[in-house]
C-alpha cells in the first residue's frame, strides 16, 4: 500500500501517541501541530485513510476518535521507516 506524504505525516503522528487499539485520539487533538493552512489537506487525507480502513473512526460524547488499524501495522511501519529511519 502507498500512502502520500501528508498521509505518513497522520500515520507518524498516530504511531507517536500509540494510538493502536485501546489508545486513541481525538481528531481535533490529531490535528493540532499541523499548519493551519494545510488542515482542509490533512482532513481530505485523514477520510481517504478511513475509507481505506487504515484508521479506524469510534463516536465519542466530545467528538470522533481515530487509531490505526492493527491488521495494517506492518505496512504502515515500513511505509513510516522509508520516511523517518529513527522509527522501530
Amino acid at each position: 500500500m502507498q500512502f502520500s506524504a501528508t498521509q505518513k505525516q497522520i500515520l507518524y503522528k498516530l504511531w507517536r501517541h500509540r494510538c493502536f487499539g485501546r489508545g486513541q485520539i481525538y481528531v481535533d487533538n490529531l490535528l493540532q501541530g499541523f499548519p493551519s493552512h494545510e488542515i482542509d489537506k490533512i482532513k481530505n487525507e485523514l477520510d481517504k485513510l478511513i475509507k481505506e480502513n487504515v484508521i479506524i473512526v469510534i463516536k465519542k460524547k466530545h467528538g470522533k476518535k481515530v487509531y490505526i488499524n492493527l491488521e495494517f501495522r506492518k505496512e504502515i511501519l515500513k511505509a513510516l521507516k522509508e520516511e523517518y529511519p529513527f522509527i522501530r
